[in-house]
C-alpha cells in the first residue's frame, strides 16, 4: 500500500514538472507578441503627397540644390521641408500607409527648422517663413482632430487614442505672417511629421 502511495506521488510531481516546462517554453513567445504590439514610428510605411510645392533653390551656405517635395516630411530631418509659396491655408497633405495600422500619435514640426550661415550672416528659415499655428488631422473614418501649435522647432505631438486607418490627411488651418530678418520670405513649410502606432501583423492581427 505504501509503495502504491509513493508511486502516485512521483507521478503527480513529474506531471507538474513537465507542465511547468511547457509553460516556460511558451512564455518568451507571449512576451515577444506583447512587445511587438507596442506603438512604434510608422514613417517607413508611409508615402507623402501634396497638391503643390515650392521651386527648388540653392542652399546659401553649401551651394547645393534644396528641394521642397512632400517626401521631406518623412525623412526625420528638420533641415529639409515641404514648402509652398504663400499662406497655404486649406492645403491638405496626404500620408498613405502601405497597410492598415492602429494609429496612436500624430504630430509635426510646424515650420522650416533650418538655419544656414554664410559669410557671417545667419539665415534662420524657421523665423523667416510662416509657421503653421493650427492643423486638422483627418484619420480615416474617425472624427477630425484639431491641433493647436506653438512656435517651437521641436516636434509637437498629439495622442489620438487608437484609430485604424491606412490614410492620414493633414489640413493646414492657420499660419503666422511672414517673418523678418535675412531669411524673411512669404512661404509656408512643415519640416517633419510624426506618425506612431501599432502594425496589425506585429500585433498578431490579420
Amino acid at each position: 500500500m505504501l509503495a502504491l502511495l509513493l508511486l502516485a506521488l512521483v507521478c503527480v510531481a513529474g506531471g507538474a514538472w513537465l507542465g511547468s516546462r511547457d509553460q516556460g517554453t511558451g512564455s518568451p513567445a507571449t512576451e515577444g507578441s506583447a512587445a511587438s504590439g507596442e506603438p512604434r514610428p510608422l514613417l517607413d510605411l508611409a508615402e507623402a503627397s501634396a497638391p503643390a510645392q515650392d521651386d527648388d533653390s540653392v542652399d546659401i551656405a553649401t551651394g547645393e540644390t534644396t528641394t521642397y517635395a512632400a517626401a521631406n516630411l518623412l525623412d526625420d530631418d528638420p533641415s529639409t521641408a515641404w514648402r509652398v509659396p504663400g499662406a497655404a491655408v486649406g492645403t491638405e497633405l496626404v500620408l498613405r500607409l502601405d497597410q492598415e495600422v492602429t494609429l496612436t500619435t500624430v504630430g509635426l514640426v510646424n515650420g522650416y527648422a533650418k538655419t544656414s550661415v554664410s559669410e557671417g550672416t545667419t539665415y534662420d528659415l524657421y523665423a523667416g517663413g510662416r509657421r503653421v499655428t493650427a492643423v486638422t488631422w483627418l484619420l480615416g473614418d474617425a472624427p477630425p482632430v484639431r491641433q493647436e501649435l506653438d512656435e517651437t522647432r521641436d516636434p509637437q505631438v498629439l495622442d489620438v487614442g487608437a484609430v485604424t486607418t491606412d490614410t492620414v490627411r493633414l489640413r493646414i488651418e492657420s499660419v503666422t505672417e511672414p517673418g523678418s530678418g535675412p531669411a524673411a520670405r512669404d512661404t509656408t513649410a512643415i519640416s517633419d511629421v510624426v506618425l506612431e502606432g501599432i502594425v496589425a501583423d506585429a500585433a498578431g492581427g490579420g
